[in-house]
């Protein structure tokens, strides 16, 4: 038996993790146009406590701009930092946010994916506990 993943447009994705994060009581702002945010910004920013959720999300073959990849690498290095990375359909489906959502796994890592391209700056986690 085969399982096909059903393929999410960003829209879809974006709905599915801001639904996610805020039944588990977080206050999440999304960047619906670009226009007035500083240049590659996150699409996902929540708030929980002393905690912060930084995502990019993009689609399959979406592309992680130079900028999106500078804001992102910034906002890993501040204390607080729960989740900062890039989130594609893939990665929702395999679970990338299952330790944010709903355990007290305290992890950091760090993910290559195809070849120079630095995507995923996760750390989850308690501010009490960052040093």
């Amino acid at each position: 038996m085969t399982t096909e993943v059903m393929e999410l447009t960003e829209r879809q994705l974006q709905a599915a993790v801001r639904q996610a994060l805020e039944a588990r009581g977080w206050r999440v702002a999304v960047t619906w146009t670009s226009i007035h945010s500083p240049r590659g910004w996150p699409d996902l920013f929540a708030v929980r406590g002393r905690q912060f959720v930084a995502v990019e999300l993009k689609s399959a073959r979406g592309r992680v701009t130079p900028e999106q990849q500078a804001w992102l690498a910034a906002l890993a290095e501040l204390p607080g930092a729960a989740y900062v990375g890039v989130v594609r359909p893939a990665d929702w489906y395999a679970g990338v946010l299952d330790g944010l959502l709903g355990a007290d796994e305290q992890a950091w890592t760090a993910h290559a994916h195809g070849g120079l391209r630095h995507e995923h700056y996760v750390r989850i986690g308690h501010p009490e506990h960052d040093h």
